[in-house]
């Protein structure tokens, strides 16, 4: 893929483009240390920029909500958080969907586009795992279910099925932060206890993870 041309749009107060190749930053290809959405920078460039296979843009915000008394939301609007960078590339062929975005460090086109072609993601069924009548979900959500109380009193029976299940590919990485986030969207409840009936312990295992204050060290 070669690129002309690229402006950025978002409702931020800075926000920058960066060209990584095989982890290392190449260069900038926007940087916009004061941006203005009612009056955009375009950015052509003379010497076109070539990207290989592998090679990753890296989006970066900077937002700035603490004069709001309430929640900003990501969204189109202009009172919601958003982060959009545009391109203008040749050959068109050389970008097989339509657009290029992440969910934290997941690629939108695993957990969106193509999700259906990416069951498995950092060792996590994910679609499985959203489908409670599936026997890789079934069990675990079973185990929580029935020895945690959602938003109630911790148990010793619900900690020790939480650390049972703490190493399970689904409850780490940005991939275990992404179902809980369809879990509350699409609100499925037989999840929604699940996912509380684990907090509901979760202050109690951090104080058995403490390590003990030594006075005279």
């Amino acid at each position: 893929m070669t690129l002309e041309m690229t402006c950025n749009s978002d409702y931020s107060r800075a926000m920058k483009m960066e060209h990584y190749r095989q982890g290392v930053k190449i260069r900038d290809i926007t940087n916009d240390e004061i941006y203005s959405y009612d009056s955009p920078v375009s950015y052509h460039f003379e010497e076109p920029i070539e990207f290989l296979p592998g090679d990753e843009i890296k989006t970066t915000c900077v937002f700035r909500s603490k004069n709001k008394k309430k929640t900003t939301f990501y969204g189109r609007a202009t009172s919601d958080e958003m982060c959009f960078g545009f391109l203008m590339y040749y050959p068109q062929e050389s970008v097989t969907h339509p657009y290029c975005g992440s969910w934290k460090s997941l690629p939108s086109c695993k957990i969106y586009t193509h999700y259906k072609d990416y069951p498995v993601i950092d060792k996590c069924q994910w679609l499985n795992m959203i489908n409670i009548s599936h026997p890789y979900t079934k069990a675990i959500i079973d185990g929580v279910n029935n020895n945690c109380v959602p938003f109630g009193p911790c148990t010793p029976e619900c900690i020790k099925e939480v650390q049972n299940i703490k190493n399970h590919a689904c409850m780490n990485t940005d991939i275990g932060e992404y179902i809980k986030s369809l879990v509350l969207q699409f609100k499925n409840m037989d999840l929604v206890d699940f996912f509380t009936g684990i907090n509901s312990c979760s202050a109690e295992i951090a104080r058995t993870n403490q390590t003990p204050c030594c006075e005279n060290c």
